[in-house]
């Protein structure tokens, strides 16, 4: 009814968006939001819910144009530019996403963004930087998430956090940080593999006695076992 009125609503308009998009209508769901941003290029939640329904309908050249264009219109808006690095390394483009990431942490400071601009920084090869940015991260979060040190439940990004702090302390050398980090990870999240995968190189790396070489032959066949058992969707989350 307010669209009959007033077929020019952009919040209407998104409104009616956001229902398409719960009701699994992604096609009809971007057209509201097409429409909704056309009218109100200036509200960056819209060009968001529009990525996200092109992302929701496998359409994922037409969500990286969204956002690109989200970028343009927005450039000062550190959301846009994070979800667009996103979808950069979503597509294996670490470099392009590298420039979306770095104007994101100009804008804000916020974990996640630092947390991705950090571990695309490891995925690069600038691993002093990484260092430095996930090291302030991860202490950062640790000083408002008590949970990283003694609860059974921590939040997922602190945990991400904590994992690319480690994996950064490997990179550079630092196994010693390194491994009681680590370990922290694998004992917080036991069905992901990766974390087995580091802890194991990081004690391989030095000079383990023939008992800790033993601990992280275990700790990589769990990462093998939990590959090869676990769903499609728990190894993409190793990447």
């Amino acid at each position: 009814p307010i669209l009959d009125e007033n077929a020019e609503d952009d919040i209407a308009l998104g409104l009616c968006g956001e229902a398409y998009t719960q009701s699994r209508d992604f096609i009809t769901s971007i057209d509201y939001f097409r429409k909704a941003v056309r009218l109100a290029p200036s509200r960056a939640e819209l060009w968001l819910q529009l990525a996200q329904a092109c992302k929701l309908a496998g359409m994922d050249a037409q969500r990286l144009d969204v956002l690109k264009a989200a970028s343009q219109a927005l450039p000062d808006d550190a959301e846009i530019q994070l979800v667009l690095g996103e979808a950069y390394l979503s597509r294996n483009a670490p470099t392009q996403a590298l420039i979306y990431l770095r104007r994101a942490a100009s804008l804000e400071t916020k974990p996640r963004i630092m947390l991705r601009l950090g571990q695309t920084l490891l995925q690069l090869g600038h691993l002093e930087e990484a260092r430095t940015i996930l090291e302030n991260a991860y202490f950062a979060e640790k000083k408002n998430q008590s949970s990283l040190d003694n609860a059974q439940d921590p939040d997922l990004l602190g945990l991400e956090l904590m994992h690319a702090y480690g994996r950064s302390l490997l990179s550079t050398g630092d196994r010693e940080n390194a491994i009681p980090l680590l370990a922290r990870v694998v004992e917080l999240q036991p069905d992901v593999p990766t974390p087995y995968m580091d802890l194991g190189r990081a004690i391989l790396y030095g000079q383990p006695t023939p008992q800790q070489a033993q601990q992280a032959i275990a700790y990589l066949q769990k990462a093998i076992s939990l590959i090869t058992e676990n769903t499609p969707e728990m190894v993409k989350r190793m990447s």
